[in-house]
């Protein structure tokens, strides 16, 4: 299926594969490294959201904020742009979440 959603990106909507993390592509559709990844999952749907937003006191207020609501941070992660800020969060239906800067 993966594969069948990659074609759809890049050949019908002209999205360029930007990386690779393992088989997941991580696609472009303007100057951002990427605005869409095609992990796999066996659910149906978006199975995750990125948040871009202006800087590191942004990715932090969030920080602080989640961590005072109690809900679960899943990052860091290893990012694709070594340069950006990030944060991964997990909302009630376990979809993940994400802030970087710009």
């Amino acid at each position: 299926m993966r594969r069948a959603n990659e074609a759809f990106w890049t050949r019908l909507l002209s999205a360029r594969v930007s990386d690779w993390i393992g088989d997941a592509p991580l696609l472009r559709v303007n100057t951002i490294h990427h605005t869409l990844a095609l992990f796999p999952s066996p659910h149906p749907g978006v199975q995750h959201i990125n948040h871009q937003v202006e800087d590191f006191d942004d990715v932090m207020s969030l920080v602080l904020l989640l961590r005072e609501k109690g809900v679960k941070i899943v990052s860091p992660r290893p990012p694709p742009v070594l340069a950006a800020c990030f944060l991964y969060f997990e909302g009630p239906d376990q979809m993940v979440y994400e802030y970087r800067s710009a």
